[in-house]
C-alpha cells in the first residue's frame, strides 16, 4: 500500500497584483493595463476586445475616414 503525502498549498504571488475590473485578470505592478469604456483590461483582453469591433468602429477609433468605391 503507498501513501502520498499532499500536495504543497499553492501560496498567492508575493508581488503585488490587482485584479482588472473589466476582463478579471491579474496585473502585476509595472506592467501595463489599458482602460476602454471606463473599464480596465489586461493587453489580452483588449485585443479581445478590438477583435470584436466592427469595421466602421475600428476605422472611426483610428480616425480612419470611409469612402465610397467608385469605377472610373
Amino acid at each position: 500500500m503507498f501513501y502520498y503525502e499532499p500536495e504543497p498549498r499553492v501560496e498567492p504571488p508575493e508581488d503585488e497584483y490587482y485584479t482588472a475590473s473589466g476582463c478579471g485578470h491579474e496585473i502585476y505592478e509595472g506592467e501595463f493595463a489599458y482602460e476602454y469604456e471606463g473599464k480596465i483590461y489586461c493587453p489580452d483582453c483588449l485585443r479581445d476586445k478590438i477583435m470584436e469591433l466592427d469595421t466602421d468602429e475600428l476605422a472611426y477609433l483610428l480616425g480612419i475616414e470611409r469612402v465610397e468605391a467608385w469605377n472610373e
